[in-house]
């Protein structure tokens, strides 16, 4: 066996790998459901399982290498089972489109391989206990249909077949451990930095989104589509005399108290509404395509919920009531920031005019 075209071979393989995890990068990134990452990403494999098929290494003997084992073997593994059906149509078909049913047993190994590495991703964590337990299994078990469906082709003496099979397999579980490593952390460096996002846009405390992501929320919805409803409305929320509770109770009764509160508001709305904590004791909903007298309906159930809602303190129960300012309008009319504004004015009425009440604001 020629180590150089070993070598070159390997050299390869790092090349299409390199180019694979950068494209995977970005798939991971423009997909917005699971759904259409697997469905890229196994289009992506796909395509790679192609271009390694038009550039293999040739050892002689009609023994040559073209670098889809890796693919095939970690299709499942990080496109699921749209990416692995997806690569086994297109690498199988290509092969068929070029060789008939010549290739026929090379397609099967192309199967089987794919369900190799199927077979090894539903095992469960506990199985491995080593880190690149799970790569090894897949390097070590992977290649062999390729190397197999070679053999029985009749093209290749025993002779050949024997010394080029072990250096074969070889070559092949490298680029399998390493791209299995290399695409594992960057998945994990892609939801770590995902996880960090979420918990930047959430309040700790209640789980609502925070100020900064009811804004972008806001935007989004009313914003930046078009098809989105024009009408909108937008409730303010206080905690009536919150600094007592507080006072009287300490606050991990008052942070109770913003987590029970938080949990009725939820419970009320719809699931097109967004609703976050504004700070402090205040909270805010948005409520996309409703007009005043739904808005009307909507605060008064969070204010009976509210009202209903108690919450222990030691020996004691704290009931809570909420004041509510609503304002409702078009997002032709007017901004959501103006919309908070009338909102909030309208709050403070309700609590001018005795609390545990909703007042209604003209449209900003």
């Amino acid at each position: 066996m020629d180590l150089a075209l070993l070598s070159v071979g390997l050299f390869r393989g790092i090349a299409y790998s390199s180019l694979v995890i950068l494209a995977y990068s970005v798939a991971i990134r423009m997909s917005r459901s699971q759904f259409r990452c697997n469905l890229l990403v196994g289009c992506l494999f796909g395509v790679v399982s192609v271009a390694t098929l038009t550039d293999p290494v040739h050892f002689g003997g009609g023994i040559s290498y073209d670098g889809r084992v890796a693919v095939l073997a970690l299709s499942y593994t990080f496109s699921g089972l749209i990416g692995s059906t997806i690569l086994i149509i297109v690498a199988g078909g290509c092969r068929l489109l070029a060789e008939g049913q010549s290739a026929v047993a090379e397609v099967l190994a192309i199967v089987a391989t794919v369900m190799i590495g199927y077979a090894i991703a539903r095992m469960p964590d506990r199985s491995f206990s080593w880190r690149f337990s799970r790569s090894v299994m897949l390097a070590l078990t992977a290649p062999w249909p390729m190397v197999i469906s070679v053999w029985r082709g009749g093209s290749v003496p025993l002779s050949v077949f024997l010394e080029t099979a072990l250096p074969f397999v070889a070559i092949n579980a490298i680029g399998v451990v390493l791209l299995y490593d290399l695409l594992s952390n960057e998945r994990k460096r892609w939801a770590l930095f995902q996880a960090l996002e979420r918990d930047a846009a959430i309040d700790p405390l209640t789980r609502l989104a925070n100020r900064r992501a009811f804004f972008a929320q806001a935007s989004s919805i009313l914003e930046g589509a078009v098809s989105s409803p024009a009408d909108f409305a937008v409730l303010m929320i206080d905690i009536d005399h919150f600094k007592i509770v507080n006072d009287t109770h300490g606050h991990d009764v008052g942070d109770d108290v913003l987590v029970a509160i938080a949990h009725a508001i939820s419970t009320c709305i719809r699931k097109s509404d967004v609703v976050a904590r504004f700070g402090g004791e205040e909270f805010v909903v948005l409520l996309p395509g409703a007009r005043m007298d739904s808005a009307k309906v909507i605060a008064e159930q969070i204010r009976k919920a509210v009202e209903q809602t108690s919450v222990p303190a030691g020996s004691k129960v704290v009931s809570i009531t909420i004041s509510l300012g609503i304002v409702a309008g078009n997002r032709e009319q007017m901004t959501v920031k103006a919309a908070l504004k009338s909102a909030d004015e309208a709050l403070y009425e309700a609590k001018r005019n005795g609390r545990n009440r909703v007042e209604l604001a003209v449209a900003a």
